[in-house]
């Protein structure tokens, strides 16, 4: 395998500017209400970001960019500093300095200025007494705000104006946001439910980081073999859900992951594995694997399952009802904090929407319409492998059920199959098909940590498959 440049894996991330445009509601089966955010949506590249128009008409001097977990924020950076170093883009700044907020985290309880931080960053750059001589053309990239240790308070924080005056990170991080240090450009890239504590004087443009509009060219370029690369976008375009979650940068990565594994295990002929549920297993496992990294502490696998089963059970609810908003009582009840939800695992997201002219509301909703459908599904079947319960069962009708029999997994398959035949518009059909995929072998080998004991439940989905085709050739009462 030969060696390949940075530039030949970045690609451009689709933004939005206005931020706040809503998720995406794309679904294979099912019509889902758009977000009322009254946002005017504009798609650019990462070169358009603080190209000269918009420095000198339109008078910019801070982006803040948000996007959910692994969308892209981070590539989006590599993508503008690596078109700066090799002087393709972005001419007009003479130096170009990335702030990562997990390195400053190290020096929090320091004092220090802007210029020793620099420095301490950078040490090429001591030569360098101040940043006057840079006459302005200077220009810092604020990496992970939602990453910093300790919040930021844009009211209470001292002014500070002087670069080179040592002051504690908190009030240089702050004056530097503000627009007090340097009159330099500055791009901040954070989660939504960091950024949206800036103030608004500081802020001059929000977008949105939303994903790829080429998903096909980041296959092509991560797959060596072109006849993988077709292979694989065509077996993806099959399925409309897997192609519409191909938006995301992190599902493309785990399709990557799970793909090529499959090619070297059992060679280029081989017929790629077509299961929807175990591609949000794995996507899953990994947002979980970004919520360990976000906290302060590890969790165990039973802490990861209590987590799930309340996500999940806020999930099924709002399924149920056919709702996508989750509102502040939601939360309360489900017992899960917006921030582990929002900022940790990346599983949901926020949004501003204008209830009233002049009035917003910040909401949350899963990241995608499938993901509540998949944590719905999963959430019933954890709830049946951990205790036997069928939650679609009226609570004293169950209890009767657990004195006399065991209830099966194929009664379970059937309760959900007759409740999704009764669904006029097919709300339940994708989170059907999850929960039917879920008894699998395969499936419950990568659900394995999250179970009660090593021992699997058989997998009926066949028979659950032909319950369901009975119950839809039988006529109608």
């Amino acid at each position: 395998m030969g060696l390949k440049r940075l530039t030949d894996f970045l690609r451009d991330i689709c933004k939005r500017n206005k931020g706040n445009a809503g998720p995406n509601i794309q679904h294979e089966v099912r019509n889902i209400e758009k977000l009322s955010t009254n946002r005017k949506e504009k798609l650019i590249t990462c070169r358009q970001i603080f190209d000269p128009n918009m420095i000198y008409e339109k008078h910019v001097r801070s982006i803040v960019t948000n996007g959910i977990a692994r969308v892209g924020k981070s590539v989006a950076v590599q993508k503008f500093i690596m078109d700066w170093a090799e002087d393709r883009k972005h001419k007009r700044v003479y130096f170009l300095f990335p702030l990562p907020f997990k390195e400053l985290n190290l020096m929090l309880d320091l004092k220090s200025c802007l210029l020793e931080i620099v420095h301490a960053l950078y040490p090429e750059t001591k030569v360098l007494p101040n940043f006057k001589c840079c006459d302005g053309k200077v220009m810092f990239v604020c990496d992970g705000l939602d990453e910093y240790a300790r919040p930021l308070d844009f009211h209470l924080t001292e002014t500070w104006c002087d670069s080179t005056e040592l002051a504690m990170m908190h009030v240089v991080l702050t004056n530097l946001i503000r627009g007090n240090l340097l009159p330099s450009s500055l791009w901040v890239i954070s989660r939504p439910l960091t950024y949206s504590r800036l103030p608004l004087e500081a802020v001059y443009q929000v977008l949105e980081v939303r994903g790829f509009t080429d998903e096909q060219e980041y296959f092509r370029r991560r797959f060596e073999d072109p006849a993988q690369a077709d292979k694989v976008i065509a077996h993806l375009t099959s399925c409309k859900t897997l192609h519409i979650m191909c938006h995301l940068p992190m599902f493309c990565w785990v399709v990557r992951g799970l793909f090529q594994r499959t090619f070297w295990e059992k060679g280029p002929d081989v017929e790629l594995p077509k299961g929807l549920t175990l591609m949000y297993i794995h996507l899953l496992l990994v947002h979980l694997r970004v919520r360990g990294a976000r906290g302060s502490a590890s969790h165990t696998p039973e802490e990861e399952r209590d987590f799930l089963m309340k996500l999940g059970k806020l999930a099924f609810t709002m399924l149920e009802k056919n709702q996508m908003v989750i509102g502040k009582a939601t939360w309360k009840d489900c017992g899960v904090e917006v921030a582990e939800a929002v900022t940790k695992s990346g599983l949901c997201n926020e949004f501003l929407i204008e209830q009233f002219v002049m009035y917003q509301e910040k909401v949350q909703t899963f990241i995608h319409p499938t993901i509540q459908e998949y944590l719905a599904a999963l959430y019933m079947f954890l709830t049946w492998r951990c205790t036997g319960k069928n939650i679609l069962e009226q609570p004293l009708k169950s209890k009767f059920s657990l004195m006399f029999k065991n209830p099966s997994l194929l009664d379970m398959h059937r309760s959900v199959i007759e409740r999704s035949l009764q669904s006029p518009d097919g709300n339940l059909d994708v989170y059907l098909r999850f929960l039917l995929s879920m008894a699998q072998n395969a499936n419950q080998e990568q659900l394995q940590r999250f179970l009660p004991n090593k021992s699997k439940c058989s997998s009926v989905s066949e028979e659950s498959l032909h319950h369901q085709e009975d119950d839809q050739r039988k006529p109608p009462p």
